[in-house]
């Protein structure tokens, strides 16, 4: 679940730009959750619309593994990616709200089915709209009845850059989706405690 508190916060401290779509990516990559793929999507949509590569940005929040900044750097991404290290968790949730589109994965592997991370339950506490790389299983179906939600294989990189392109058009359309409000709340932990 996530608190409602937590996100009844002031956007003053986080820079919003109407010039450019906000992905970003909070939390720690580790085992199968790594951010290769999401990378290698985000080259093969600016190298298919190159006009994007000044309005979008990929933030990341948290721990990132060794292998982060050479993939960057050998995808030409360092334009486009932002590494902001590990914040407060008011500060993540700032940044969460004031995102355009939050993007999360559930690699492949044994479990995965199964595997829902407390991530995604913050997302929905932001209601912002989420880009899913996650296989089969409960995290892929409650990204489904969000409402909100962009979901693709994890490694299929083809389908990511083109969610990736998808959301960008709907986030220049002005278009992009709101979540199930009544599914949103379901997850509030004060709702959780009371039932």
């Amino acid at each position: 679940g996530f608190d409602p508190e937590d996100f009844e916060v002031s956007l003053g401290g986080v820079e919003r730009d109407s010039d450019r779509m906000r992905l970003l990516y909070s939390g720690v990559f580790y085992d199968a959750q790594r951010p290769e793929s999401f990378l290698a999507g985000l080259g093969r949509a600016i190298d298919r619309q190159p006009e994007i590569r000044g309005r979008l940005s990929a933030d990341f929040i948290g721990l990132v593994p060794e292998s982060f900044d050479r993939n960057v750097a050998e995808l030409s991404l360092g334009d486009v990616v932002t590494y902001h290290g590990y914040e407060s968790h008011a500060n993540t949730v700032a940044r969460l709200v004031g995102a355009d589109v939050l993007w999360m994965t559930i690699g492949e592997q044994r479990g995965a089915e199964g595997i829902s991370t407390g991530k995604l339950y913050e997302y929905f506490g932001s209601r912002r709209p989420i880009l899913g790389l996650v296989p089969q299983g409960v995290a892929r179906n409650d990204l489904k009845r969000y409402g909100a939600a962009t979901v693709v294989d994890p490694d299929d990189v083809d389908a990511i850059a083109e969610a990736i392109l998808r959301l960008f058009g709907r986030w220049f359309s002005g278009t992009l989706p709101k979540p199930d409000e009544a599914f949103v709340e379901s997850f509030s932990r004060k709702r959780l405690t009371g039932d």
